[in-house]
């Protein structure tokens, strides 16, 4: 027969770990940043030659401790080419109207979600083509780029020429599953 006081020690055993988990769960989990699928996407050519993207995203952070995003980029890639667009500004509408912000670090307070409008521009050599496209989001964290997440979309001709003339709203039908992951921050 086993001894009530074995018992009696286990069980406070017990008691004591369900408050240090709840403790560590609660207050001292790494953040846990994810990003929440796009639903839109808008492009444009700018005067200067450039293209700009609008992307309205949402982040959230399922850790308990606050977690920071010090710059995002998103990488573009079409048959065998790739293009960074560099995070440059925050927008406050799409189309983007002349009051954005310049981009700046952003932190997402834990178990909280963070609506972030973005807009990234690339440099002047690269032209939209007809087909399939990839994106990949990065972001930035201590300095290292951290892959969140990957979608598709395809343009047409009709598309591009829309690019061309100016401001265009794409709603995003993925060519492949979105691939989203969580990043520890």
């Amino acid at each position: 027969m086993i001894d009530p006081s074995l018992i009696a020690i286990f069980i406070a055993s017990l008691s004591l770990i369900w408050p240090v988990m709840t403790y560590y769960l609660t207050y001292l989990r790494k953040a846990k940043l994810k990003v929440v699928p796009p639903r839109l996407l808008a492009f444009s050519k700018l005067k200067e030659g450039n293209a700009a993207i609008a992307i309205p995203l949402v982040f959230v952070n399922s850790g308990a401790r606050l977690g920071i995003v010090e710059d995002m980029k998103i990488v573009l890639s079409h048959q065998n080419k790739q293009i960074i667009f560099l995070w440059q500004t925050e927008l406050d509408s799409i189309p983007p109207s002349r009051k954005g912000m310049m981009a700046a670090s952003f932190s997402i307070k834990g178990q909280t979600s963070v609506v972030k409008l973005c807009g990234s521009v690339d440099s002047p050599e690269y032209s939209f083509s007809e087909g399939n496209y990839t994106a990949k989001l990065m972001i930035m964290n201590k300095g290292i780029w951290k892959h969140c997440i990957t979608f598709g979309f395809k343009l047409t001709a009709e598309n591009i020429q829309h690019i061309e003339r100016g401001e265009m709203h794409i709603r995003l039908k993925p060519i492949f599953s979105t691939e989203a992951y969580e990043v520890k921050l």
